[in-house]
C-alpha cells in the first residue's frame, strides 16, 4: 500500500447558536465556520482524514504532497521525522518553506486513520488500549468574575461533568481557583491553562499545589511543541 494523492478540501458550515453568546469574553465569531479537510489518499483506495479548526495554505498542501506521495502510509514515524526535519528546517529561515505543529499533526492523524481501517481496529487498539474511555471535561470562555466560574461549575457538576479548564485573567486567577474549588468541592477536576501566564509563572506558585489545580498547555521550549498534562484527570 503507497500514498497515491494528499488532497485538501475547505467547507464551512453554519455555526449553531451557543447559549453563551453575548456574554462578556465569548468570542465573537462569524455564523459560518471553516471546516478544512485533509484527505490522504492510498493506492488501495483506503482514505485518511484529518480536520481541524485552521485553514491550510495551499503551498503547504502541495508540499507535503510531494514529501509523502509514493510512501507506505503506515510508515507514521519515518514520515513524521521527515516532517519534522521540515518543521525544523524552516523556523527562522527564509529559504525553506514553512510547516507548522498543526499542519504536521493533520499528516500523522490521518495517517492513523489510515492504519485502523486498513488493519480493521480502532487507533485506540492500534496504541494499546491503555484506556477504552476519557473524561470529558469542560472548557471555560473568559469570565468577568470567579463567581461566573464558580457557577459554571456548579452547572457542569449537575450535568455529570466532572473536570473543568480555566481561561481566567491573572489578577483574578487565585480568587477563581479558590471559588471553583468551594464550588466544585474536592471530587471536582479543576484545570488551568497557562496560556496568558509567564513562562516559568505557574511552577514557582504553591497555592496550585495547595487547591489542587492542574497546569495544563505547559511549553516545552526545548521542543517548540505544546503538550496538554491530561494524563492526571482521565
Amino acid at each position: 500500500m503507497k500514498i497515491k494523492d494528499v488532497r485538501y478540501e475547505l467547507y464551512r458550515h453554519e455555526k449553531p447558536q451557543h447559549p453563551g453568546e453575548g456574554r462578556t469574553g465569548f468570542p465573537s465569531v462569524g455564523r459560518k465556520v471553516p471546516f478544512p479537510l485533509l484527505r490522504i489518499i492510498t493506492d488501495d483506495g483506503v482514505e485518511g482524514f484529518a480536520s481541524n479548526d485552521r485553514e491550510v495554505p495551499e503551498s503547504t498542501v502541495s508540499a507535503i504532497r510531494q514529501m509523502i506521495v509514493g510512501k507506505d502510509p503506515l510508515d507514521r514515524e519515518r514520515i513524521w521525522q521527515d516532517l519534522w526535519l521540515w518543521y525544523d528546517a524552516g523556523r527562522g529561515s527564509k529559504y525553506y518553506s514553512k510547516i507548522t505543529l498543526r499542519d504536521m499533526a493533520y499528516v500523522d492523524i490521518a495517517l492513523w486513520d489510515i492504519a485502523g481501517k486498513a488493519l480493521g481496529q480502532p487507533v485506540y487498539k492500534l496504541l494499546g488500549a491503555y484506556r477504552d474511555k476519557i473524561r470529558v471535561y469542560a472548557s471555560s470562555y473568559d469570565l468577568s468574575s470567579p463567581q461566573e466560574y464558580a457557577d459554571e461549575v456548579i452547572s457542569c457538576k449537575k450535568q455529570g461533568v466532572t473536570a473543568y479548564k480555566l481561561h481566567v485573567a491573572p489578577e483574578i486567577t487565585v480568587e477563581t481557583c479558590r471559588a471553583c474549588r468551594r464550588a466544585g468541592g474536592d471530587d471536582m477536576v479543576l484545570m488551568l491553562d497557562s496560556g496568558p501566564y509567564p513562562r516559568g509563572l505557574l511552577g514557582q506558585r504553591p497555592w496550585l499545589q495547595l487547591l489542587h489545580v492542574l497546569c495544563t498547555s505547559a511549553i516545552f521550549a526545548k521542543l517548540h511543541a505544546i503538550f496538554y498534562c491530561t494524563d492526571h484527570c482521565l
